[in-house]
């Protein structure tokens, strides 16, 4: 079966306390999370998008792998 492609953004959303203080940083991006619903429901997944080279982006990769979707795209 061939992998559904999702292409657009890969982020990590920020929530900020109400002392202004960053609380949790988590993984997300409308696309990025339907690239891993998709995955985890064993549809085969592929994403196309930018990824920045530092901590996140690498972070962001290694999530990608480790829910086996495809980024060669």
């Amino acid at each position: 079966m061939k992998p559904v492609l999702f292409f657009g953004e890969a982020l990590y959303d920020c929530f900020i306390g109400p002392d202004g203080a960053q609380k949790e940083e988590l993984p997300g991006g409308s696309v990025l999370n339907a690239a891993v619903g998709t995955a985890r429901l064993q549809i085969p997944a592929a994403f196309s998008g930018g990824i920045g080279g530092d901590a996140r982006g690498r972070a962001l990769l290694h999530l990608m792998d480790r829910e086996k979707i495809d980024r060669r795209h």
